[in-house]
C-alpha cells in the first residue's frame, strides 16, 4: 500500500525527491534492492544532496556488499551536509562484511579508533541512534580478534553522543523487587524475531517456554520484518507490544511493560 502511494505520488510529481525517497526505503523493506538503488539514485538526481536520500543510498551499497562505493556516497553527503552528524557517524561506523587480508583489517580498526579518538567525535551530539547511526558493529566479529576493547569504546562514544541512551526506566531505579504475578514476566526484544538467524534459533526455544507455564511472555518488537515465523512466535507470546520507532518512545513502552527480565536476543 505504500509503494503504491508513493507510486502515485511520483505520477503527479516527478520531481518530488522525498517521494523517490520514500519509494526506495519502500523497495527496500520488500527485498528489492535494486529499485531501492534506482530510487535512491533519482531522489538524489532530483534533488543533489538531499540528506536521506544520499544516507540511504550509501546503507543500500553497504549491504551489497559494496562497502567502496558506499564510503564514497557517505563522504559526498558530508561534503553536501556538512552540519550532518550523520555521515560522520555511519561512515566511521561502516564496514565491509569481509575484509580482504589482515592488513584491511588493519586499517579499517584504526580509521574506527581514529575517529573515535577525534575531536569531532567528542564534540557529536544527537538525540537519538536509530536515525543518526541506524547501524551496529556486527561485521568487526568477523575479524578474529579481540573486540572488548574497541566494542567499549564504541559503546562510550554511543552514550556521550546519544545521552538518553544511558536513561533508566522508574521502576528499575528502586532496585529488585519481588516478582510482579504468580509467574516471572520475562521481555524478549528483536526486531529479528522473524525469519531471520535469530528468529530461527529462539522461535523454538520461546514456544517451548510458552508451553511449560514459566514465564509470562511479553514479545517487544522494534519496527522490522513480519513472515510466517513472526506470526508463530507472537502467537506463542501471552502479550506482543509493537515499539515505536522513536528511541525515547520505545524506551518507555519497553517501561510500560514492566517485565521482571529483559532478554536482548542479538546481544
Amino acid at each position: 500500500r505504500a509503494l503504491e502511494t508513493f507510486q502515485r505520488t511520483l505520477l503527479i510529481e516527478s520531481k518530488n525527491g522525498e517521494a523517490q525517497n520514500n519509494l526506495g526505503t519502500v523497495a527496500w523493506a520488500l527485498g528489492d534492492e535494486a529499485g531501492a538503488i534506482a530510487a535512491y539514485e533519482n531522489a538524489k538526481k532530483i534533488r543533489p544532496g538531499l540528506p536521506d536520500a544520499c544516507l540511504n543510498l550509501a546503507f543500500a551499497l553497504a549491504g551489497q556488499g559494496r562497502h567502496e562505493d558506499a564510503i564514497a556516497e557517505y563522504d559526498a553527503g558530508a561534503r553536501a551536509n556538512p552540519s550532518d552528524a550523520r555521515f560522520p557517524i555511519r561512515r566511521a561506523l561502516s564496514l565491509p562484511q569481509v575484509c580482504r587480508n589482515r592488513e584491511e583489517i588493519s586499517a579499517l580498526r584504526g580509521s574506527l579508533e581514529a575517529f573515535l579518538d577525534s575531536g569531532e567525535a567528542k564534540e557529536l551530539r544527537g538525540d537519538d541512534p536509530i536515525a543518526s547511526v541506524g547501524t551496529t558493529n556486527f561485521y568487526q566479529v568477523y575479524h578474529g580478534l579481540n573486540d572488548r576493547p574497541i566494542s567499549e569504546r564504541i559503546a562510550a562514544f554511543h552514550r556521550r553522543c546519544f545521552p538518553r541512551l544511558s536513561w533508566i526506566a522508574p521502576h528499575c531505579r528502586e532496585g529488585l523487587r519481588p516478582v510482579s504475578g504468580s509467574r516471572p514476566r520475562l521481555g524478549i526484544c528483536s526486531k529479528y524475531l522473524n525469519r531471520h538467524t535469530i528468529g530461527l534459533l529462539f522461535g523454538g526455544v520461546i514456544e517451548r517456554l510458552a508451553v511449560t507455564g514459566a514465564f509470562e511472555i511479553i514479545i517487544l518488537r522494534p519496527p522490522g520484518r513480519h513472515d510466517e515465523v513472526s506470526r508463530r512466535i507472537d502467537t506463542a507470546a501471552a502479550h506482543v507490544i509493537q515499539l515505536p520507532g522513536s528511541l525515547a518512545r520505545a524506551q518507555e513502552a519497553v517501561a510500560e511493560a514492566k517485565s521482571d527480565a529483559l532478554l536482548y536476543t542479538a546481544i
